[in-house]
């Protein structure tokens, strides 16, 4: 008899990915790349890449914005002086940042692209890039994977996720009184005494313990129960991160604020992947196609923040910096189509474009390609060069080179996809 889901509030674990549990860290990437930390920016609606990342002036096939191309850092990259946050990430970046042109994610629906670019699969119930790092590389931490916003996909490995988004988990497990909510203002909150509180904890392991010994001596329900026992450990570590982040783990869309908690959380070792997200449809520009510019700006400029923090903190090993040790992944799970409609928006496209940086990660450099009319060219995935005897470049294969660039093999995830080893040079 299965343990139900609400008993021992484990939710997400579904029985047909049960087996994912067994891995462990069985999938580390062996005689390859070190661990790396990750954070994962998700601009969610579709971007419009030929905005900056993937210039295509003077073709009739595609309306673009005002502007001209320029090199910065080795890449070519479509700037305008409207647009000068833009020019000053890549200015200062753009020789350590990696630009992949041309990823097909074969659908023009949000969430199927969302699930495809994120996990590399067109499932919801397997894990994201985000958790798989987490779960293979560091799943001691007090949240090894930290999700800031609502969009990731953590499958059966949830007990290592640990959320703010609109749920405020996170602030939840840190300030105790928040889980006994005051309905009557003029009536005192609840505070349970330190002996109430451990009362509490030896009442629910011991419940665990019991339900382990009558229902889950081996297999699936075996392995809730071990996971449900490790987040009560990792709920109480939590706390002692409480006063250094105070009220920050509270949602919101600013996606600098974002950054500086990613920051702290993977500085201070609370977390290992940090997911970011801009969100709520700001990118989704079917009218007014303009809308793209300040955005991008507001993401630049987020960047730039992020990388000049990575470059400026120490890392862990001597004499490295954070940045070293920390790749970022900004993807969005589409574009938008290469002409404008009668609302002067563009629709979904199902190719779109993404960015490297940190982690050993070599810069300067443009992989892939599209054509006259934003189609993905074939490549080759070794070198990341088109040529028509590639292959066209699918999400699968960025997810799985992205797990190999932070130390994770993906044939464990990943097993018919061949990696885009270009990625990692």
């Amino acid at each position: 008899m299965a343990l139900s889901r609400r008993k021992m509030l484990l939710g997400g674990l579904g029985a047909a990915s049960a087996g994912l549990f067994g891995l462990g860290r069985s999938a580390r990437a062996e005689g390859e790349r070190p661990a790396k930390n990750l954070i994962m920016i998700l601009v969610y609606g579709g971007w419009d890449v030929t905005y900056a990342l993937d210039p295509k002036p003077g073709l009739s096939t595609i309306d673009v914005p005002a502007g001209a191309i320029e090199t910065l850092g080795g890449l070519p990259i479509f700037t305008h002086a409207s647009r000068p946050a833009t020019r000053s990430f890549f200015e200062a970046w753009g020789s350590s940042t990696t630009l992949v042109n041309g990823i097909s994610v074969q659908s023009i629906n949000h969430p199927d692209c969302t699930k495809r670019i994120l996990t590399g699969t067109a499932s919801e119930t397997n894990p994201d890039a985000g958790a798989i790092a987490a779960f293979e590389l560091a799943p001691d931490l007090p949240a090894p994977y930290l999700v800031l916003g609502p969009t990731a996909y953590t499958g059966p490995l949830a007990s290592i996720a640990a959320r703010t988004g609109t749920l405020t988990q996170v602030r939840g497990l840190m300030d105790p009184t928040l889980a006994f909510p005051r309905l009557d203002p003029t009536v005192p909150r609840f505070s349970p005494t330190e002996a109430e509180t451990s009362m509490v904890a030896e009442y629910v392991k011991a419940r665990a313990e019991r339900e382990r010994v009558t229902r889950g001596a081996r297999g699936y329900n075996a392995k809730r129960i071990d996971d449900f026992v490790k987040s009560l450990d990792r709920g109480e570590s939590l706390k002692g991160f409480s006063g250094a982040f105070g009220e920050e783990f509270a949602f919101t869309l600013d996606l600098r604020v974002q950054v500086d908690i990613a920051l702290r959380a993977i500085s201070e070792g609370l977390s290992h992947t940090v997911h970011l997200e801009q969100t709520f449809a700001l990118w989704d520009t079917h009218s007014g196609n303009e809308l793209q510019a300040p955005l991008f700006e507001d993401l630049m400029g987020a960047l730039s923040l992020l990388a000049t923090e990575l470059a400026s903190r120490p890392g862990k090993a001597a004499g490295s910096r954070l940045l070293d040790e920390t790749v970022v992944a900004v993807v969005s799970e589409m574009s938008r189509t290469p002409k404008l409609n009668d609302a002067m928006g563009k629709d979904h496209w199902p190719v779109t474009s993404a960015m490297f940086f940190g982690g050993g990660i070599p810069g300067g450099r443009v992989l892939g390609a599209t054509g006259e009319n934003l189609e993905a060219l074939a490549v080759d995935l070794a070198t990341g060069t088109p040529t028509s005897e590639g292959t066209i470049l699918q999400y699968s294969n960025l997810v799985a080179g992205l797990l190999g660039a932070v130390g994770v093999d993906s044939e464990a995830y990943l097993p018919n996809a061949e990696p885009f080893h270009a990625l990692i040079g």
